[in-house]
């Protein structure tokens, strides 16, 4: 089990083991209509064109916005976007601006995802030649939890590490607890009782303690909770 220390690294495993959600089109495309019941994601990133360029994308804050609209109109209340934190020499008040002006744009469902830095890329190189600082874990971990205040001002309540939603948030509740997923045994009891990890109706959470166990349970926690998930829910869940 990874140490407490860790908390930080804890918690970029988690967000990008939460990162499986369905998408249509990028930020820079035109979404176009799907039937009734489905939502749909766009990548847009940052607001930053300068941030945008350096994850070598090629739309502009412009085109994400311009996209977004015409995306609420084709899938009114079933829109969801994101915001890329952690990157390099990213700081927690521009970012915090960021997320403030989408509010102003997106509609009931959005997404923190850090940064993961990815052997191979251009930006994976330009960090590895020192061009660019190394993002930096803590300040990444300061701007996710901002961020969540930040959301749940808004009136979104988070159901994943990473994804938040507000109005129809009901839907993506799991009806599961940690006992459904690994029974009722003295691990998981000691887990509920410190409250290092909990599953209810208020979604998958923990406490800075419980991230490092989270990010150890990870592995063998997804696949258990999407099996229980399965048995418990025949059918789809409308509008998901």
């Amino acid at each position: 089990m990874a140490l407490p220390g860790a908390r930080a690294r804890g918690w970029a495993a988690a967000a990008r083991a939460a990162q499986r959600r369905r998408r249509v089109e990028g930020a820079g495309g035109s979404p176009s209509p799907e039937p009734a019941g489905r939502r749909a994601a766009l990548y847009v990133h940052s607001l930053d064109n300068t941030e945008l360029r350096l994850l070598g994308r090629t739309h502009s804050a412009c085109d994400a916005l311009r996209t977004l609209a015409e995306a609420r109109r084709l899938f009114p209340g079933r829109v969801s976007v994101d915001l890329m934190l952690g990157l390099p020499a990213q700081q927690v008040g521009p970012w915090l601006g960021q997320l403030q002006e989408l509010l102003h744009h997106c509609d009931d469902h959005l997404s923190l995802y850090q940064l993961s830095l990815e052997r191979g890329t251009a930006l994976f190189a330009q960090v590895q030649q020192g061009v660019l600082p190394a993002p930096d874990p803590e300040l990444a971990a300061e701007m996710y939890q901002r961020g969540r205040a930040v959301l749940r001002e808004a009136g979104f309540r988070q159901y994943e590490v990473s994804n938040f939603a507000r109005n129809h948030w009901q839907q993506f509740e799991p009806q599961l607890t940690l006992c459904d997923v690994f029974g009722a045994n003295k691990e998981v009891q000691e887990l509920l009782e410190q409250g290092l990890l909990q599953l209810d109706h208020r979604g998958l959470r923990c406490s800075w303690e419980g991230l490092a166990v989270l990010d150890s349970l990870l592995l063998t926690l997804l696949p258990q909770l999407q099996e229980a998930w399965q048995q418990r829910t025949p059918s789809p869940v409308p509008g998901g």
